[in-house]
């Protein structure tokens, strides 16, 4: 999840005084980069995810609060996604999900191609559903979390042409 992370780091441009241009001097101000995630978490919560995996998913992007990103875009979705993204600046207790059909990932690609401006995803599943298509900006990293290594074994092959594939140990650790 570290090296994801590092991967997706954007830059914001502000202008200083404390630094000189490279090109005109003190004569224009100086540009300084602060470096910002956006990131959305999408959480697969059709019927073949259990509780106990929906909780684990939603427990992953609570994680990412210690990696210093100060907040997370976070979806549930299975064949449409339901609702609007909860925008997570700290990590919740409780997070209440609708759905439970099949499953369809084009749902979050389509997601992210209306809404411009995300660095990264991470898509939390099992992986039971058709390879989707990739995403309109090739500049938005795909990251497909599986629930354990049977579904990735499973799964992943397909997936890899869009994205990282990685799953989670039994003791919820990442690898």
């Amino acid at each position: 999840l570290r090296l994801f992370h590092r991967s997706i780091l954007s830059r914001r441009r502000r202008l200083t005084r404390m630094k000189p241009s490279r090109r005109y001097g003190f004569q224009y101000m100086g540009s300084r980069y602060d470096f910002t995630t956006r990131l959305l978490a999408a959480v697969d919560v059709s019927g073949s995810m259990s509780n106990e995996d929906i909780q684990l998913g939603f427990s992953l992007v609570n994680c990412f609060f210690q990696y210093g990103i100060d907040s997370i875009d976070a979806i549930a979705f299975d064949t449409e996604v339901h609702g609007e993204a909860l925008k997570l600046k700290q990590a919740r207790r409780e997070i209440i999900v609708t759905g439970r059909g099949g499953t369809n990932f084009n749902a979050v690609i389509d997601y992210v191609d209306a809404h411009p401006g995300y660095d990264g995803v991470i898509i939390f599943t099992d992986g039971f559903a058709p390879t989707p298509r990739s995403p309109r900006s090739p500049h938005v990293q795909l990251l497909w979390v599986f629930i354990d290594e049977k579904t990735y074994q499973a799964g992943a092959a397909p997936l890899r042409k869009r994205g990282r594939a990685v799953f989670l140990k039994n003791n919820t650790n990442s690898q």
